[in-house]
This record gives C-alpha cells, sequence and structure tokens, in this order.
C-alpha cells in the first residue's frame, strides 16, 4: 500500500507509525542478541534498553491518543535493513571480544536512526503547535541520547579495549 503524505500532519504521523514498529522490531532483536554478549556491562545496557522499548511503546501510544489518531500499521523497510544486517554481523564475527564492539557499533546505529526520525518528528509537533506529541518525542529523544553515551563511554573505557588484547594475543 502506498501512503500519500501531503501536510506535516500527515509526515508526522508517518514518522510515528515508523517509529512504532521499530521500537517493537528493536526490543525482539536486542532481546536475541543479548544471549550473545560476552561483556556484562554491555548485556546490562542493551538489556536496560531493550525493557525500555515497552516505556517508549506507551509514549508513542499517547501520542497517537494526543494527536486523536489511530495508529496504523506500517513495516520499517529501515530497521528491517539494520537488523538483519546485525544478524549477518553475528554470524561472520566470531571473536566474543569483537562482537561486542559491533554490538556497540549497531546499536548506536539504530540510535541515530531513531534520534533522527524522534527530532524530525519533534520539530513537526512544534511547527503544528502540537506540544504534548513535542515533549513525548522529546524525552524519548534525550533517552536516545543517553544510551548513545554510555554506549560510547562503554566502548572507549572497555569494550574497544578487549577487542584489541583479544586480537593480539
Amino acid at each position: 500500500m502506498k501512503t500519500s503524505i501531503s501536510s506535516l500532519k500527515e509526515a508526522l504521523l508517518f514518522g510515528l507509525n515508523g517509529l512504532y514498529d521499530a521500537e517493537k522490531k528493536i526490543e525482539k532483536f536486542l532481546n536475541r542478541v543479548e544471549g550473545s554478549i560476552k561483556s556484562q556491562d554491555l548485556r546490562h545496557e542493551v538489556a536496560g534498553y531493550a525493557a525500555s522499548g515497552a516505556v517508549r511503546l506507551n509514549k508513542l501510544k499517547w501520542a497517537f491518543e494526543y494527536l486523536v489518531e489511530e495508529r496504523h500499521r506500517r513495516n520499517n523497510k529501515v530497521v528491517d535493513a539494520m537488523t538483519e544486517e546485525l544478524d549477518l554481523l553475528a554470524e561472520e564475527v566470531h571473536s566474543e571480544s569483537v562482537r561486542d564492539a559491533m554490538i556497540v557499533c549497531c546499536v548506536q546505529q539504530i540510535c541515530h536512526y531513531k534520534m533522527a526520525v524522534y527530532g524530525t518528528c519533534m520539530a513537526f509537533a512544534h511547527e503544528l503547535r502540537l506540544h504534548d506529541t513535542e515533549e513525548i518525542c522529546r524525552e524519548i529523544l534525550e533517552s536516545e541520547k543517553n544510551m548513545d553515551k554510555r554506549l560510547t563511554e562503554l566502548a572507549v573505557s572497555q569494550i574497544n579495549d578487549d577487542a584489541l588484547a583479544e586480537e593480539l594475543r
């Protein structure tokens, strides 16, 4: 089914519907990947991020309620491609420490994609004076930024060093 978008509100809804689908898929993906993580700290971060998906989904439901709109099913092909790529990497990487480094990379790619879309939706909601929806997008955007920061700190302080040490053995 082809989507016709001819207004900023329709663009906002398109983005929110895509984010809703993305959050569901990412939560499942992260739960699946979690078992292959060597680092306890990384496993903890990924598990927390997956668990917080339910909170993000509830906030998105509130956004649809504020907009007095029903959520429409939308297949987020970007997230499909990202998780497919990550599954391929998981098969190809045989070093546990390098796999952890690649998982950080891949989860950050997902975070960055979501930050871009949440930021865009927040800007659309702002222009449309949909303050409740804008605030929901802002809250989720901040949580994504925080996750990205924690992953960067973990990669720099531990994960990348472990991968290099394993390589040098």
